[in-house]
């Protein structure tokens, strides 16, 4: 791609597109703080003025990558609760595939290094962005006739929501040790269903 090809205002929605591919492999390669803007352009195949005209700053283009991220995860996850009908066990495939996911992909695995961890703002970010989708999918579930499973009386959708989002992160963050995805499913069985689901 040419650089006179991002002067075209009807590609802006392709452009964005292919201004957060970029730099999710610039993320991959460079990590958080290596990933400058100059390389993130180049990477894409165009000028820094143009990156700068749709992302004004680093943590601009970073917020819209963790949406971007938070996207594509719904989207799997979508495709892996079909077929689950038990409110518990959604929520462990839930933790358990974000989990996967986040230490699978390269180019959202330095968010959650030392280094990414420096930078709160991005992980705050994608913490009330996840926090808040969740929120709305697990008070929609609760009150489903097709999912079996309530909240406990005492726990709202958005307590729920929260917990949920602090285990993706802790597990994420702090692996204390190698599970296999069995082990770490039984383990959030074990730990994270009597929290939060009512008898």
């Amino acid at each position: 791609m040419t650089t006179t090809d991002w002067l075209n205002e009807e590609r802006q929605e392709l452009a964005v597109d292919r201004l957060l591919e970029a730099a999710g492999e610039v993320f991959a390669r460079d990590g958080i703080r290596g990933a400058r803007m100059g390389k993130i352009a180049e990477a894409a195949g165009c000028a820094r003025a143009t990156l700068y005209r749709y992302f004004p700053n680093k943590e601009a283009l970073l917020h819209a990558y963790m949406a971007k991220v938070a996207r594509d995860f719904a989207a799997v996850l979508d495709g892996r609760l079909r077929g689950l009908r038990s409110l518990g066990d959604r929520l462990v495939e839930a933790v358990a595939v974000s989990v996967e996911l986040i230490q699978e992909r390269e180019d959202v695995a330095p968010f959650f290094t030392e280094e990414g961890l420096g930078m709160t703002a991005q992980l705050t970010s994608s913490a009330a962005t996840m926090r808040e989708e969740l929120t709305r999918q697990i008070a929609s579930e609760s009150r489903s006739d097709r999912i079996q499973g309530t909240l406990r009386e005492d726990v709202s959708a958005s307590e729920a929501a929260e917990w949920v989002t602090r285990t993706i992160f802790s597990f994420s963050v702090l692996p204390s040790e190698s599970r296999s995805a069995a082990a770490l499913r039984e383990y959030l069985t074990k730990m994270l269903i009597p929290t939060l689901i009512g008898a």
